[in-house]
Parts: structure tokens; sequence; C-alpha cells
């Protein structure tokens, strides 16, 4: 098991009530080099998708690579998000690739990135670990 990169990386029960995982990446726009550091990401492995926070793509200056698209909510409810295209650096890992924009200060790491790696959630202890 790996160990954790980040103090942000673990349980935040400050944000989410019960409290979520989340961890600590960076984001790379793949053209210019600009670097976002630090940026919190609430893991989710009930979201399909990977969502950046809008106020980390204007830093990056990311620009919308699609039309709107549009997206189910948990609640049932739809709406209509942008993608851009980004590279998120998660401990060892990669993942390039398009990933919708979220107006919340927070992202998601949805199963799109998930299903390539291997988590060790431990719920009672509020951490988590590669493994």
């Amino acid at each position: 098991m790996s160990k954790l990169s980040s103090d942000m990386d673990g349980y935040d029960a400050a944000t989410f009530s019960p409290p979520a995982p989340v961890a600590s990446v960076t984001f790379v726009h793949p053209e210019t080099g600009h670097v976002a550091t630090d940026v919190m990401m609430l893991i989710d492995t009930g979201s399909d998708e990977t969502l950046v926070p809008a106020n980390v793509c204007a830093a990056l200056g990311a620009e919308a690579i699609t039309t709107l698209i549009q997206v189910e909510l948990v609640d049932g409810a739809r709406t209509e998000l942008q993608a851009v295209r980004l590279q998120m650096k998660w401990d060892r890992y990669t993942f390039n690739g398009d990933f919708l924009v979220t107006k919340t200060k927070f992202g998601i790491i949805g199963r799109n990135a998930l299903n390539r790696i291997r988590i060790r959630f431990d719920g009672p202890a509020q951490t988590w670990s590669f493994d």
C-alpha cells in the first residue's frame, strides 16, 4: 500500500456529512504546461465522470472543448456541463482526457479514473490507500 501523499488525503468531515474520502491532485494544461496543485477532490465511486472545479480551469486557461453535455445528477435532476481537456496527476497515476467542469469548490474523481486503479477504503478509520 502507498503512503497518503498529502494532508488533504483521507476523509473530510468539515465539508461532508458523513465524512467522505478526499484526495489532493494536480491538474496540468496539456498545451501550455500551466499547473494547479493541491486541488481537493471527492473520491466518488458513484460518479461516472471526473469533474474539475471551474476556478481551477480558469486558473489554467482551459477552454471548453465541447458544447454543453447533459448529465443526470444523483437526485435525478438534469443539468448541462462543459468539458475541458486536461491531465490529472494523483500520486503515481496520470490521467489524460476530457473532464467535466463543476461550479463546486471541490472536484470529483469518478469511475472513469477509479476503474483504472485499486483503492482500499477504511471507513471506520477514515482513511484510504492505494493497493
